[in-house]
């Protein structure tokens, strides 16, 4: 009996000096700062902490790697338009030597005349319109050239010439005396469409600009099988869409892009790969 009431003693006690002791005031949390919400965005949806590994970086390193990254990217970026400008300035002086030729040929009163626009595709290039884009696409400017047929949609291709020594007999041409339909293609943003008459279409290579039904300010110059011209006014770019990464208070209104048929560009590319092979070949061996 005597161990029962001591211990009940004991535990009155400890209740007696529980309520005697003064409970401190908990202090507030201090207000978590703006630029690490915005850093944070598990917080910014939330409200509140939760566990993650990023957690275990000090906000300020972790802002500070951010910025480092972004620094990263913007030379990144800055490095590749360098590349692609420079890849549309030999572009131009490519076509613009051809020009010169053509040119010639012409006081010499020398013709060229000029194949079907049927299944020709252009790769088109203009330095002044990659130094305005803000962003560096990658992405292939072109024209393209087919025949739709309107009602399956679908391209429309001329028959194949046939090899030596098969049979004469070819299949008839069904793109004969249809308008060609054309495509304009500056980024994903940025399509233009387009109709050429065919009695509209020129023969010959000329210097004269052709104006496209519908598009009076678009114009075209066929001066050669594999180069041409094109000028596409500004205004033509903003209402087909415009451009996402295009800075237009700074744009000229016309855009002057050279085009290059791609099936040359792709022999090109061939016979260059090839003398470099070869180039190779030849200096390993007279290095062994």
């Amino acid at each position: 009996m005597a161990g029962k009431a001591k211990r009940k003693a004991l535990a009155i006690a400890r209740s007696q000096a529980k309520s005697a002791r003064v409970e401190k005031p908990r202090q507030k949390a201090r207000p978590v700062p703006a630029w690490f919400k915005a850093l944070d965005p598990v917080y910014s949806y939330s409200g509140s902490f939760h566990s993650h590994d990023d957690y275990d970086q000090d906000p300020k390193e972790k802002l500070k790697e951010r910025k480092k990254q972004e620094k990263l990217e913007r030379k990144l970026m800055e490095k590749e338009k360098r590349e692609e400008m420079a890849i549309d300035i030999s572009k131009e002086k490519e076509v613009n030597a051809a020009w010169e030729a053509f040119e010639k040929d012409k006081e010499k009163g020398i013709t060229l005349p000029l194949e079907s626009l049927v299944d020709k595709r252009f790769t088109i290039y203009c330095k002044d319109f990659v130094e305005l884009c803000t962003y560096c696409t990658r992405a292939r400017k072109r024209l393209d050239f087919e025949i739709i047929d309107p009602d399956t949609c679908r391209p429309i291709h001329p028959p194949t010439p046939p090899t030596p020594g098969e049979a004469t007999c070819q299949a008839p041409d069904f793109t004969i005396g249809k308008p060609i339909d054309a495509q304009i293609y500056l980024d994903s943003a940025v399509g233009c469409q387009f109709q050429l008459p065919p009695d509209a279409l020129p023969t010959h290579a000329s210097s004269e600009p052709m104006s496209v039904t519908g598009y009076e300010s678009l114009k075209i110059i066929f001066f050669s099988n594999q180069y041409l011209k094109v000028f596409i006014p500004r205004s033509l770019m903003e209402s087909c869409g415009g451009s996402q990464y295009m800075n237009y208070s700074r744009a000229p209104e016309v855009f002057a892009f050279v085009g290059i048929l791609r099936d040359e560009e792709e022999k090109k590319e061939r016979e260059r790969m090839l003398n470099s092979s070869i180039y190779r070949s030849s200096s390993d061996d007279d290095f062994y």
